[in-house]
């Protein structure tokens, strides 16, 4: 946990929250945090007096700002913090030395341990711009930067704060393939019916099903064919690939019957469109529909 404080510490630095008003601390009960099992309350108080409780035992002291630096006395225990933070509820302290050791409190009257906590992951979130994902096996992972506009590819995923060795992360609408704990590619699973009782999911590129997408997993076995994937969208696949998307419209030929036009280009009719005859493809010839437009199907594709 105090490695995500590095991330609160810099937007107290870069709001330029130094306590300049030392009012603001006390009078109050200063809970520090750390990752020991040590129950320690800091008091300041008026007259530069200063008492502070290890597990209940109380230690009186003084402190008192020179020259922009806390100097802190307790029994005959002297410290000098060079950087002291202050907002709102939370105050942070940073000892002068070689190898900057931190204290870090939060106000008792305001905030408990399991607010302090929040309050830090949040800004850490914030800071890092974390998106949230929980997996099919309800383990929550993290993407860094993973609130940009940009692809997520490229990104990097953290569990419980650290790389992951997960080739795969699974969502219930997302597949995400990772290496080395970055993100290589992700893929929307889309669910459909085909042939009326057969469920696929296609691993789709982009939220909408298009060419290049492929068919993960499947109910029964899948032949090379057509299929419609919604009322007015069709898709080809072959080994499993889809290979073509077709948007779909209804007419009638003169005598009435019902035909399915397959149009490679939405709105737009163009040679090399599939034309379906009662749910099936149509024979070769000439076929005159109900606005009088002749259409020539070879193959079952427009001529």
């Amino acid at each position: 946990m105090l490695a995500f404080l590095k991330y609160y510490f810099q937007k107290l630095k870069e709001s330029n929250a130094e306590i300049k008003d030392i009012t603001k601390i006390i009078n109050k009960t200063w809970v520090q945090f750390d990752n020991a099992r040590i129950h320690k309350k800091w008091f300041f108080k008026r007259a530069n007096q200063l008492s502070v409780s290890v597990n209940g035992t109380i230690s009186d002291g003084t402190y008192e700002f020179v020259n922009g630096y806390l100097i802190v006395r307790i029994g005959s225990e002297k410290l000098l913090f060079n950087n002291s933070y202050f907002e709102k509820d939370v105050l942070v302290l940073e000892r002068d030395s070689t190898n900057t050791e931190t204290f870090v409190f939060f106000n008792e009257n305001k905030l408990n341990k399991e607010d302090f906590i929040t309050l830090i992951a949040n800004h850490r979130k914030k800071a890092l711009n974390i998106k949230e994902l929980k997996l099919m096996d309800n383990t929550i992972v993290e993407i860094i930067d993973g609130n940009s506009k940009f692809n997520i590819e490229g990104k990097k995923v953290l569990i419980n704060n650290k790389q992951t060795e997960l080739k795969e992360l699974e969502t219930e609408k997302q597949l995400i393939v990772l290496n080395d704990s970055v993100i290589t590619n992700r893929y929307f699973k889309g669910k459909y019916v085909l042939d009326k009782n057969n469920k696929v999911t296609i691993l789709q590129k982009y939220k909408n099903i298009s060419s290049g997408d492929f068919v993960s997993n499947h109910d029964n076995k899948l032949k090379n064919d057509f299929y419609k994937v919604g009322a007015i969208k069709g898709v080809k696949i072959e080994n499993n690939k889809v290979v073509k998307v077709y948007s779909i419209s209804k007419q009638k030929t003169i005598f009435g019957k019902q035909v399915e036009y397959w149009h490679k280009f939405k709105n737009s009719h163009s040679s090399g469109d599939v034309f379906f005859l009662l749910g099936g493809i149509a024979n070769n010839g000439y076929y005159i529909l109900d606005n009088f437009k002749i259409v020539k199907v070879k193959n079952g594709r427009i001529c």
